[in-house]
């Protein structure tokens, strides 16, 4: 696209706004994301994710197991 738009004679701010600016945006907001998380991991150490704090009740085990089974067997 951009080999087309300097072939009409777009100058170059117009395929930096039009062109490359918005394949950027997508990048820029999930590297903000990982490091808006890594900040928060680095603020507490301490902190563990849900699934570490406590197992699951016993008597729901099958309500995980079951779905799997289910999928794996069709």
């Amino acid at each position: 696209m951009v080999e087309g738009a300097r072939a009409v004679g777009a100058g170059t701010p117009r395929i930096l706004l039009r062109y490359i600016l918005p394949a950027l945006v997508a990048p820029l907001i999930v590297q903000g994301t990982y490091i808006c998380a890594s900040a928060i991991l680095v603020a507490h150490p301490h902190v563990q994710p849900r699934t570490l704090r406590r197992a699951p009740p016993s008597g729901l085990v099958w309500l995980a197991i079951w779905p799997g089974t289910e999928s794996a067997s069709t």
